[in-house]
């Protein structure tokens, strides 16, 4: 399955599924519930940095636990 944000940039990237911090239950919680909101380039590349600063603070949680 293809990341719905990088498709939005035209860039193709593999959905890291659980491991995204966007995801919720079973999916996407942006593609499920930004829709067509979430195909504006501008949002898009924020939503990008947005997962990039999650996912690295994640990994220092883990480190200094």
């Amino acid at each position: 399955m293809e990341c719905a944000v990088q498709r939005t940039l035209g860039a193709t990237e593999e959905c890291p599924g659980e491991t995204c911090p966007f995801w919720e239950g079973a999916g996407c919680f942006l593609e499920r519930r930004l829709g067509s909101e979430l195909k504006q380039h501008e949002f898009a590349v924020w939503l990008v940095a947005m997962r990039r600063y999650l996912e690295s603070a994640r990994l220092v949680d883990r480190a200094i636990a």
